[in-house]
């Protein structure tokens, strides 16, 4: 199952084999699941290679409709980045606009509907998002008070996407699914970048685990692996 382009979280379409298909539900959920499916049906007897290589957190960290609220409203602590001037460094530091006061757009923001929705899911979607967001265009916020709105509302967002795949890793490689490995390997991606700790990967991935509520190993939120790799234990000889 792969996803065309980046994919979307949605019911998103997938290529299996070649051919276009339609799925129905959150793409981080499906991906697991298409993965323990797989396991199940395996040959035993031979070694083998799973790469469950999932969408979230990626753009535009859409959380699956079951986390929506997930952190209670919760205003997190600001980095001391946030509003960095860039001061002193190159021009590339400078002139880039990914950040939370240049580059957020509706669809990051979660004003607009996410692609792929079903009317259902439009209606869980509203009873979190609807009245908060009439309450933010009521505020209207500007300059700083804007982007500390967007950096809440990012971290709510990311954070319940993260969540997501928590469980997919707990069920698929941590639960009784997991006693089908003779061995796993994990890799994880930090965001310490996007959490707004610059330099920093080890507090940035911290700062994100404790916002997902997930442990944290050799300064990696284990709640953020992204990438998983199954095998074989006793066909390779070092790991």
């Amino acid at each position: 199952h792969i996803l065309p382009g980046q994919g979307i979280y949605y019911n998103p379409p997938m290529i299996r084999d070649g051919k276009k298909e339609t799925n129905t539900g959150y793409v981080t959920d499906l991906i697991t699941d298409f993965s323990i499916d797989w396991m199940k049906a395996r040959d035993k007897t031979k070694p083998f290679l799973l790469m469950c290589q999932h969408k979230a957190p990626h753009r535009e960290w859409a959380p699956a409709l079951r986390h929506l609220g997930h952190d209670k409203d919760r205003v997190y602590p600001e980095p001391d980045t946030l509003f960095d001037d860039y001061a002193g460094r190159g021009k590339a530091e400078k002139s880039q606009d990914m950040t939370l006061e240049k580059t957020f757009t509706k669809l990051d923001a979660k004003l607009v509907y996410p692609p792929g929705m079903t009317d259902a899911d439009k209606k869980k979607w509203d009873e979190y998002y609807k009245p908060r967001n009439e309450a933010f265009e009521k505020a209207n916020p500007k300059g700083q008070d804007l982007v500390r709105w967007r950096y809440n509302r990012y971290l709510h967002d990311v954070t319940g996407c993260i969540k997501a795949v928590d469980e997919g890793v707990g069920v698929a490689f941590l639960g009784p699914q997991g006693r089908l490995l003779r061995g796993v390997l994990a890799l994880g991606e930090p965001l310490a970048e996007v959490a707004g700790v610059e330099g920093d990967a080890e507090a940035g991935a911290d700062q994100v685990g404790d916002a997902a509520g997930g442990p944290k190993v050799g300064g990696e939120a284990v709640a953020v692996f992204a990438m998983l790799y199954a095998f074989r234990s006793d066909t390779l000889s070092h790991v």
